[in-house]
């Protein structure tokens, strides 16, 4: 069981009817709250920001992060945060970048020596004020997530924040005054996954041409063995491929050309190996004014298949024009 020596509570020796102050936290990576990725590491940074000046600045933030997709690795305290940790402040006894369990990382962040303690072994800074005034967000923590091999959103979100300000006047005499802020805006970093995507939304019968397809699953899966097949019906209901996975095809006849007469003239390179970076290029192709004109209004969808382990792309369609 988890313990816990942080005490936000500690640090709220007046605590104020009425919240003020509310703080905003915000997730970016890359400058960015949303987020297109490939299977692999990407960066985040934890920002946080109070709603206005009527505060003396950051006394205490401290929340959790939760992965949507996978386990978590301790976040890395922000450059300007050495106030809020052991021994200038108080922490989680893990660390300020919070105590990892499974896809959570609990308790990220500290509090300030507010209470001016000289006797402890800590807090034992002394207490900086103005922090994450309106204009000036502080950056809490940064860290990296593991993006998975598995096409649709992922989330990194923020929960359970608990934050006190410096109560607006106070001079630390004998202790800094602290209140309670309200919860804000908690902006979450999401990152959209596509495995597979087509350079083209549709391929006229009449002039015919080529749409090709790209397969990346990150580095992680270079070398796998993929294979890309294809419906004339849609998506749904899927093909199962083990317990967990379902490839986002509905079978039929194409189906069953795509499987039976791989790498063929139609649909080239739809079976193979994929590079040292997880990437293989896949090409839809068809002579101009050969096939049926009765097909203009057809939708082709594919999607992809690599094993080991396992991963599914999301599926992408083109539409067979005149």
């Amino acid at each position: 069981m988890l313990k816990i020596s942080l005490s936000i509570a500690l640090f709220a020796a007046t605590l104020a009817a009425q919240l003020p102050s509310s703080v905003n936290l915000t997730i970016t990576s890359n400058g960015h709250s949303l987020v297109q990725a490939l299977p692999g590491t990407i960066p985040y940074t934890v920002r946080a920001e109070l709603s206005n000046t009527m505060n003396e600045g950051l006394a205490a933030i401290v929340f959790d992060l939760v992965w949507s997709s996978g386990s978590i690795t301790q976040a890395v305290a922000g450059p300007g945060m050495s106030a809020f940790m052991v021994p200038q402040g108080v922490n989680n006894p893990a660390g300020f970048g919070g105590t990892v369990i499974g896809n959570r990382l609990k308790q990220v962040g500290g509090a300030q020596n507010t209470i001016g303690n000289t006797l402890g072994a800590y807090p034992l800074g002394n207490v900086t004020t103005s922090l994450a005034q309106p204009g000036g967000s502080v950056v809490v923590v940064t860290g990296s997530v593991v993006v998975p091999a598995a096409a649709g959103a992922h989330v990194l979100s923020i929960e359970n924040v608990h934050c006190n300000v410096i109560r607006q006047g106070e001079l630390g005499v004998p202790y800094w005054k602290v209140e309670q802020a309200a919860i804000g805006s908690l902006t979450n970093l999401g990152v959209s996954v596509s495995l597979l995507n087509a350079n083209a939304a549709s391929l006229s019968l009449t002039t015919g041409g080529s749409v090709n397809m790209l397969l990346q699953a990150g580095a992680s899966f270079g070398s796998s063995t993929y294979f890309v097949g294809g419906s004339a019906t849609g998506t749904s209901p899927g093909i199962p491929v083990s317990a967990t996975a379902s490839v986002p095809l509905a079978w039929d006849w194409y189906t069953d050309f795509s499987l039976n007469y791989p790498n063929n003239a139609v649909l080239a390179n739809n079976l193979g190996m994929l590079d040292a970076s997880g990437t293989a290029t896949i090409t839809f192709s068809l002579p101009g004014g050969v096939i049926p004109v009765s097909l203009a209004g057809l939708t082709l969808y594919h999607a992809g298949l690599g094993l080991p382990p396992v991963f599914v792309s999301n599926p992408v369609s083109f539409l067979l024009t005149l």
